[in-house]
Order: C-alpha cells, then sequence, then structure tokens
C-alpha cells in the first residue's frame, strides 16, 4: 500500500503504475498511485510515465551506533560497493554488510567514548546510478547522561485551538547523549505521574542541539514560520493545563534531569491574549523555575520559536544596543540596500518599543512601530515609504527609538539615516 504514495487512493480503486520502464530497479520510488480519471490505464501507456532519469541522490534518514556498529539507513534501495566513508578524527572501517536494501551496517574501530566523530559518505548509489557526494554528519559513542546536561527549553502549554502543545529540550553539554528511553511526565497530587516516552530507540542528541517534541509536528510547522528542521519528535505529551503546571523531563534511569513549574503569569503582562504564545527560557544558566528566566516568545517569530534558539535567550555578558546595518540605503527594489534595517538586543524583556521616522526638518514621516513588543532580539526595517504610501524623498532622516520597560523607564535612541538614490 505504500507503494501508492497517496493515501486517498490506497482504500481501492486506484492502480499503482510504474513510472520509468529503463530503470535499473524497480521499488517503491519507481512506483506510484495512477493519475487517470478512471483509475488505471490498463492496455494503454501509464499516466505517471516518464522517460526522465532519476537524478536525486539517495538521502540519509536514520543513523545510530552501537557498540562499534554504525547503521546507516537511506530512503531508498542503494548500492554500495564503492561506498567511501571517512571520519575526522580518523577512524577505519573494518567490514560492512547490507542489513537490507536500504540499510548497511559499518564496523569500525578506534571509536572513543567523548569524541564527536563527523563523517563524511560519498558513493552510495541507487539504481540509476546517482551517488550521494559529500554527504556530512556527526555521530558518537553516548555518553551516561547527567542532571544539568539538558534542560527544558521552550513550552507551548495554551496553544491556538485545535493546535498542539510542545516541550522542546536543549543539549547544554559537550557530550553525546541517547535519549533513547526518556521520558515527559508532570505532577499529580505531588507525585511524578504521566509518565510518556519520547521515544524507543536510540536517537542520538549531539552538543548544542535541540530537539522538539509534540504530538502532531504538522501543526506546529502551521502555526509557526520559525522552527528547526529535523528537531521534531512526534509523540504523546503528558496534560498540560492552560493556566499552570508543570514539566517534569526523566532518563532512562528514572531520574529527574530538569523540572519547570510554569504559570500563565510568567507570560508578558501586556499582552491582550496568551493563546498560542510559547514560554521561553531566558538564559541557559538561570534557575529551571525561577520566573525571570522565562518569558513570551517575541511577537517578531510569531510567538514561538520550536526546535530553534529562542527568541528571548540572553547572552548575560552582553549590554542592550540598537544598531543600524547601514547609515545609507537605496530603495529603488535592485536587491541592494533596499531597506534600512535596525538590529536591537535587550538584557530585559520586558519592553515595549516606539520607532518612528522624522524629515530634517522635523515632521514625523513613518510611523514604523507602536506599542511594539520586541523580544530582546530582532529587526525592524524601513522600506523607504511614508504613512501615505509614497516613497519618501532623497534626504536625511531621523530614527527616533524610544524603549519603555514595564517600570516606566524610557530611554530613547536617535539614529541618522540617509536615503539615497543613483545618479
Amino acid at each position: 500500500l505504500s507503494w501508492y504514495h497517496d493515501s486517498n487512493k490506497d482504500g481501492g480503486g486506484w492502480s499503482i503504475e510504474r513510472k520509468r520502464l529503463s530503470a535499473q530497479c524497480s521499488d517503491a520510488n519507481n512506483w506510484g498511485a495512477s493519475t487517470a480519471s478512471i483509475g488505471g490505464t490498463p492496455g494503454n501507456q501509464n499516466s505517471i510515465y516518464t522517460t526522465q532519469a532519476d537524478t536525486s541522490a539517495p538521502i540519509l534518514t536514520n543513523y545510530f551506533l552501537v557498540g562499534d556498529t554504525l547503521t546507516l539507513t537511506f530512503d531508498e534501495s542503494i548500492d554500495a560497493t564503492n561506498m567511501n566513508l571517512t571520519s575526522s578524527p580518523n577512524l577505519s572501517i573494518v567490514s560492512w554488510q547490507y542489513v537490507d536494501d536500504l540499510s548497511i551496517s559499518v564496523i569500525l574501530s578506534g571509536l572513543q567514548e567523548g569524541e564527536i566523530y563527523t563523517a563524511t559518505l560519498n558513493e552510495i548509489v541507487n539504481c540509476w546510478g546517482t551517488s550521494i557526494n559529500n554527504k556530512s554528519f556527526i555521530f558518537g559513542i553516548p555518553s551516561q547522561v547527567e542532571k544539568g546536561d539538558v534542560i527544558i527549553n521552550e513550552i507551548m502549554f495554551n496553544p491556538l485551538t485545535n493546535g498542539s502543545d510542545y516541550v522542546e529540550i536543549v543539549n547544554i553539554s559537550d557530550k553525546v547523549l541517547d535519549i533513547n528511553g526518556w521520558m515527559f511526565a508532570n505532577i499529580d497530587n505531588d507525585t511524578i505521574a504521566n509518565l510518556k516516552p519520547i521515544i524507543n530507540q536510540q536517537h542520538l542528541f549531539l552538543p548544542d542541539d535541540y530537539i522538539l517534541v509534540t504530538e502532531d509536528s504538522t501543526d506546529i510547522i502551521h502555526d509557526f514560520s520559525v522552527y528547526g528542521i529535523g528537531t521534531f519528535i512526534d509523540t504523546d505529551l503528558p496534560t498540560y493545563p492552560n493556566d499552570s503546571g508543570s514539566v517534569i523531563l526523566i532518563d532512562n534511569n528514572n531520574s529527574v534531569l530538569d523540572f519547570v513549574h510554569y504559570d500563565e503569569d510568567y507570560q508578558f503582562k501586556l499582552l491582550a491574549s496568551k493563546d498560542g504564545k510559547a514560554l521561553e527560557r531566558i538564559s541557559f544558566t538561570g534557575e529551571s523555575n525561577d520566573p525571570d528566566n522565562w518569558h513570551t516568545a517575541s511577537e517578531q517569530v510569531e510567538w514561538g520559536t520550536p526546535g530553534y534558539l529562542n527568541s528571548q535567550f540572553v547572552d548575560n555578558s552582553v549590554d542592550g544596543e540598537i544598531a543600524l546595518d547601514s547609515k545609507i540605503f537605496s530603495p529603488d527594489n535592485d536587491g541592494y540596500q533596499d531597506v534600512v534595517i535596525i538590529n536591537y538586543q535587550f538584557t530585559n524583556p520586558d519592553n515595549v518599543m516606539d520607532v518612528m521616522v522624522y524629515n530634517s526638518t522635523g515632521q514625523l514621516v513613518r510611523e514604523l512601530k507602536d506599542n511594539y513588543y520586541p523580544g530582546t532580539t530582532g529587526m525592524i526595517t524601513w522600506d523607504g515609504i511614508t504613512d501615505d504610501d509614497t516613497k519618501a524623498q532623497t534626504g536625511t532622516y531621523v530614527l527616533l527609538i524610544t524603549v519603555f520597560d514595564l517600570d516606566g523607564n524610557r530611554k530613547v535612541y536617535k539614529e541618522v539615516v540617509v536615503l539615497a538614490t543613483k545618479l
């Protein structure tokens, strides 16, 4: 049934057809559901027939390391006869064999725990002879996880209607870890309860990597424009109430790796609605249960960064600032300095920002932001268009940027830019 590649047709009434008659082999990648209106093309040329060769290389879909054996799995049948696998630091291949037509296992020598290896794969070919070239991936012998190696970094506990909860974790250690057997849980009647496994097979968790656990990754991709590609794991999660609750991360030895009590009061106080807005950890080194270490994700990223660097992440050694990418811009749509970019970074996330553009005579020509919630980092652009939808004249302009915090403190930044034109 998987050869249909179409869940709307695999229930019956449709034939599967071969795409390329000259394919050197003919697995699922060379077959698909008929597109003919009657459901098939008996006695006639197939509706999905093509003479085009398969020029796409095999894709490495999964890999795992057990002892000294590295198993590689691909998305289509492969020929590994001339395989070339190199690594840094250098490892030697003792032997290799096919597991099935999609997978091979490679026995390596020289593996050291604590070492992180970058492997490069060449000359794995598909039926058409199209080869993987310079495909790199990272692996290592998993180390024993310890408390403090992994932290809970972002929580969506009050999604939009029909949306999905999610929890993000990040590996802040220098270890390669294996999350096989890890679980999420919550607190019920003062005890750890409702344990839900994340995954029941090896899944390497590399240093500085993110993992996003949700019940429906499709919802997350639909609701957010900024997310970590390749970081999602779909599985059941404990129930997370919309007002307050707890998120507990447990390893395969039933040890608590991290625990967060969240509350809707941790969200930005001036929000009109808290639905569909993720709660982000501000600092990796801050306490997990310090309310000041959690804040609403920025409006700049549409209120969440699942599987990706938090919009509210702050390096505590960095002072807040406003900076322009260029003092001169020319909005003529030629792809070069068409906009002026205002970059900002604040140590305090509780801010509201106004950004106004004035001409050289002091007249307001554009209100870029009014009572805007910026988060800690981001950018704002001006394309040279005024509030009356006309292009601003060539000349000098002042960007007046005013930042207010919840205590009423105000900071004012003035930046001068030149709107130029080509001679």
